[in-house]
């Protein structure tokens, strides 16, 4: 059976006292393939951004990009067809036995969650899944999520490889940042025809909320 593999970007924050942020969770590309052919026309778009003076010396990261650059590269990652998910847990809904265990317990229920969801999306496919994951801003929190997600994958059937990628290498994490991004302008209520226009066509399901909205 086929591999199906997996590019993951997060988020929102893992505290519950962050209250700007009320949605911590994942979003994820998903594919039969390693995206070669989509890494290619990304690193041709970057090159040819780049000499009508667009910086984008760290690849493309959707909050920082400009519009003309968000449209070109949500059209590169829509035609290209991959499937999209999300799984997000709403903060203030935690039981308090849960808010009480930390916020890297959040962390590992979110990756759960969400690791079942593609196991059950793709079950049919293959229970083989490479699932690579954003790097990590600190070293304590690097330790800490990395034996966390490790520790998530565990408890699963079938072969599940983790790798832990910088954002700005893999176009997998960029196209899932893209799509997050825009799942969370429609949560704010904000510019919702990026939604709307680039993330529903290729949507594997609805964005998953086990705690609610």
């Amino acid at each position: 059976m086929s591999t199906v593999h997996v590019w993951v970007d997060e988020l929102g924050t893992i505290e519950y006292k962050d209250k700007q942020q009320p949605f911590f969770g994942f979003g994820s590309i998903a594919s039969l393939e390693p995206l070669g052919e989509l890494a290619h026309r990304a690193e041709v778009l970057r090159h040819t951004l780049s000499v009508d003076g667009v910086d984008l010396t760290k690849g493309f990261h959707c909050r920082d990009d400009k519009y003309s650059t968000k449209k070109a590269f949500f059209e590169l990652v829509k035609a290209h067809g991959e499937e999209f998910h999300a799984t997000l847990l709403k903060k203030d809904n935690a039981y308090p036995r849960v808010q009480s265990k930390g916020d890297m317990y959040l962390y590992k229920i979110a990756w759960k969650l969400h690791i079942q969801y593609l196991i059950d999306r793709y079950r049919a496919i293959s229970d083989d899944l490479h699932v690579v994951v954003g790097s990590f801003n600190t070293r304590k929190r690097a330790a800490e999520a990395r034996s966390a997600v490790k520790d998530v994958c565990s408890q699963f059937g079938g072969k599940i490889v983790v790798s832990v990628w910088d954002a700005q290498s893999s176009i997998g994490i960029q196209a899932a940042d893209y799509c997050l991004w825009a799942t969370h302008q429609r949560i704010k209520g904000k510019e919702d025809h990026w939604h709307l226009d680039y993330v529903e066509p290729i949507k594997g399901g609805p964005v998953f909320y086990p705690w609610g909205t």
